[in-house]
């Protein structure tokens, strides 16, 4: 009761495929429940938002075994957000989102617009590469100067955009968790 449980499936492309996904991890984890499953795993085409994926996602929550559904995205995510803020029935999507994505005005707009739709924005792949481009030092600069290591201050400038609800940082060693 004390935790925010999500997990994710891994390329189901049907109903039952969703169904069998979910109920492996709720197994695998010794729960009942997940708060959050992304039932698309890195989405690349919003038609993948297909009516019988609605319909097991609201069946799936009628059941009380998902309170949210959402999906994870890596390409052509500016194009999937959009598509999933008209459609009303996605909850949550996990995107890369950093500086360079920070600056491009279709995801921007993307964005924007799941924002409005009131779909909860989970940023990954927030460190990219080093920061270089005079314009991704504008949006770290003023955590550089606190103080901060340049991972903290990447995390921190996607985090500083009130549309982010959270961020899933991958760290690959102790070093860099510590950095971080």
């Amino acid at each position: 009761k004390e935790l925010f449980i999500v997990t994710k499936e891994s390329d189901s492309k049907t109903a039952a495929d969703l169904e069998k996904c979910l109920q492996t991890s709720l197994k695998r984890m010794h729960t009942k429940y997940v708060d959050l499953y992304f039932g698309i795993y890195r989405m690349h085409d919003p038609g993948q938002l297909t009516d019988e994926v609605k319909k097991w996602a609201e069946d799936a929550k009628r059941r009380k075994l998902i309170r949210f559904f959402g999906f994870s995205t890596h390409k052509n995510m500016s194009q999937c957000l959009s598509v999933a803020a008209t459609c009303g029935w996605v909850d949550a999507i996990q995107n890369s989102y950093n500086c360079r994505l920070m600056k491009d005005d279709k995801m921007q707009a993307a964005i924007e617009a799941c924002y409005k739709a009131g779909i909860g924005l989970i940023a990954m792949k927030t460190q990219a590469k080093k920061i270089n481009a005079d314009e991704d030092k504008k949006l770290t600069e003023h955590f550089l100067k606190q103080g901060f290591t340049e991972g903290q201050a990447k995390i921190k400038a996607v985090l500083e955009d009130k549309r982010i609800s959270s961020a899933c940082v991958a760290m690959q060693n102790v070093a860099l968790l510590t950095s971080n």
